[in-house]
């Protein structure tokens, strides 16, 4: 009968270290191929996946033949070792110098089993140990085991925490980023009176940085390229809104535009994040009450806000805002500015005037804002206050068809009707298809006894607009 042979104690260190180590590569290999599902991983990283996931396979299986004293097993585990230094060594020699090369720590014990497992199974004496005969598996079973346990726990308790936690981190790191382009957009059109009008996010890094934004990222936390897209209202001479989103882990959009996104919170990590406007209308619903805290009082945030609710037509909102806003910080014109505006839009112009007055003496190229101080005067009864803000405003923008069009109608409402026949006609010049100016010429003309030309405005508005038209006709009875 044959005596069982005895297993050196340091080799069933070894084994058990190389099993350890071994089932750790696997999974980790196995859990970060699963969690990113081989989409957002480069050539590169995919590679390296895959032999980490082949080493800790081959780590398995040398430590069940060693601690059956099988031939196999030994050289199975020396060149398993002598590939680990070898991986080493040229991991150390591409990214010396680099970022990377830190991630070396993490290899470094691998590095030192694999040093010990060459010198120790080298000797010798050790392989003597070693024939194809083979002893008893019972302990190769309880190392099985002992594996089955360990990949329990690390997948069904530890790996479920690190994705959580890590997935949230990165849907934090692309707000952030999103919030920072947002930014630097937003002082853009302070400088420029719009936001940036472009085609793709790289001609918006151009437009961007470094001026507004040192070095700006043009992809998301998943390594997903971001998207912009800004867009004028009916009444805007330029771009007045702008969205960026990332379209979440899947990297899908679920709309075709920007403009398409409502108000909503999301729980799922492939949803898109939207940030609209001065605020995030789609992102995670957990954040929303973080995100709600931190605007309590800070002045940035509250701007912020307040331009939000502004943009989004909600001036009764934003009014109380602006004036919280502006005690910390009046002489920010753009906020007397846009309270101003509100104001205007509530049909609050008495309250509008002195603010609209102040961001034009705070800024002297802020044609908009002496556009709506003209219009605001006519509205309470003085329209002859209003002409020299709006040629103010026209001397800013002479080939604006809008304040040309200001110019002439408070002119217009001052019984100057001969004086607004010249801003209204190059209003119609410049915008041929916009009702208003031609409506106010045909009164202008009127107004001066030139009833022909009265009549052949009064034509082309009947065509853009026949209601309007039946409003001209009347007045042009009288």
């Amino acid at each position: 009968m044959n005596t069982p042979r005895q297993r050196p104690t340091a080799l069933t260190l070894l084994a058990i270290l190389a099993n350890l180590i071994g089932v750790l590569s696997a999974i980790a290999a196995a859990a970060i191929a699963w969690w990113e599902n081989q989409t957002y991983l480069s050539s590169q990283e995919a590679t390296l996946l895959g032999l980490l996931g082949a080493f800790g396979v081959l780590q398995i299986l040398s430590s069940f033949a060693l601690l059956r004293l099988d031939s196999a097993g030994r050289s199975l585990q020396i060149f398993t070792s002598g590939a680990w230094l070898l991986g080493c060594a040229i991991a150390a020699a591409t990214w010396w110098g680099t970022p990377q090369l830190p991630m070396l720590v993490i290899a470094i014990p691998g590095a030192l089993l694999a040093a010990i497992s060459l010198s120790y199974l080298a000797s010798a004496e050790v392989a003597g140990v070693f024939d194809d005969a083979g002893i008893e598996a019972s302990s190769a079973r309880g190392l099985m085991f002992m594996d089955i346990v360990i990949a329990g726990f690390l997948l069904l308790i530890v790996y479920p925490m690190v994705r959580s936690t890590t997935a949230r981190g990165t849907q934090a790191q692309t707000m952030t980023t999103i919030r920072s382009i947002a930014t630097a957009a937003e002082s853009f059109a302070r400088d420029q009176k719009h936001f940036p009008e472009v085609r793709s996010f790289a001609e918006l890094q151009g437009r961007l940085s470094p001026t507004y934004l040192r070095n700006m990222p043009l992809q998301d936390g998943w390594k997903n390229d971001l998207r912009f897209e800004s867009w004028r209202t009916p009444d805007a001479l330029a771009a007045d809104h702008y969205a960026i989103a990332s379209g979440g882990k899947d990297r899908r959009f679920e709309k075709r535009s920007l403009r398409d996104y409502s108000d909503r919170g999301t729980t799922d990590l492939d949803c898109d994040i939207v940030f609209r406007d001065g605020k995030f209308i789609s992102y995670p619903a957990e954040l929303q009450v973080k995100e709600a805290a931190q605007k309590s009082s800070d002045p940035d945030s509250l701007f912020k806000e307040a331009t939000s609710l502004y943009w989004s037509n909600q001036y009764d909102r934003a009014i109380p805002l602006f004036i919280k806003y502006l005690k910390d910080r009046p002489d920010d014109a753009l906020a007397n500015a846009r309270l101003g505006t509100s104001y205007c839009n509530v049909s609050r112009f008495q309250d509008a005037i002195p603010l609209l007055q102040k961001a034009s003496a705070l800024d002297k190229t802020d044609y908009q804002s002496r556009n709506n101080l003209a219009l605001a005067y006519d509205k309470v009864g003085k329209p002859e206050l209003g002409i020299a803000p709006a040629r103010e405003a026209v001397a800013l923008e002479p080939h604006n068809a809008v304040v040309n069009n200001t110019l002439g109608w408070v002119l217009l409402r001052a019984r100057k009707d001969g004086e607004a026949i010249a801003p209204l006609a190059l209003a119609v010049r410049l915008d041929p298809n916009e009702v208003q100016p031609h409506y106010n010429l045909a009164l202008a003309y009127h107004g001066v006894g030139d009833e022909q030309r009265a009549r052949q405005q009064a034509a082309i508005v009947k065509r853009l607009d026949p209601h309007s038209a039946q409003e001209l006709e009347a007045a042009l009875r009288q």
